[in-house]
């Protein structure tokens, strides 16, 4: 029932740590193993949000997650140096912490 990736996304098990936001717009600051990614976007509105995590409720806000969410986001790579970011986000949905992303095999 997951968001399927468009051309050029990339999708990915992560666990949200924090929403960093100012006038530039939010950054969705993601841990995926050992590897932290900071993703953007100009505003809520520019991305699509859901949960299948019945824990998961009210608004999101800026600032550190507590507790971290398990998450898969879909996104465009593109690094930029100015805003430290590594990539687009456009979409992100909140998974039970059970959940585990099945990697597609390729033959």
């Amino acid at each position: 029932v997951l968001r399927t990736p468009l051309d050029g996304e990339t999708r990915l098990q992560a666990t949200l740590l924090r929403l960093e936001c100012d006038a530039k717009g939010i950054i969705f600051v993601v841990k995926a193993g050992e590897q932290i990614l900071r993703l953007r976007t100009a505003t809520f509105n520019d991305m699509e949000i859901t949960t299948y995590n019945p824990e998961v409720k009210g608004d999101i806000t800026c600032g550190v997650r507590k507790p971290e969410d398990s998450v898969v986001v879909c996104f465009t790579a593109k690094v930029d140096s100015k805003s430290k970011t590594d990539g687009l986000i456009k979409s992100i949905e909140f998974v039970p912490a059970s959940f585990r992303l099945k990697t597609e095999e390729k033959d």
